[in-house]
């Protein structure tokens, strides 16, 4: 599965105001020009090593 972080999208200044209109028409003008970098989510099973992996340091470095 691929989608679209909204950390991802170049907001201008002053653009703050936050609406769900203004927000899916900036997304579908984006889409259509391709500008969104897309990335992967994890499948259960890399998450779960990423979580073992990540508690296994967090134990080492008590």
């Amino acid at each position: 599965m691929w989608w679209r972080p909204r950390r991802r999208w170049s907001g201008r200044p002053g653009d703050r105001v936050k609406t769900d209109k203004r927000d899916a028409q900036r997304l579908a003008k984006l889409l259509h020009l391709d500008e969104l970098p897309a990335e992967r989510v994890p499948a259960i099973e890399q998450e779960a090593a990423r979580d073992l992996t990540r508690a296994r340091d967090y134990v080492r470095a008590i």
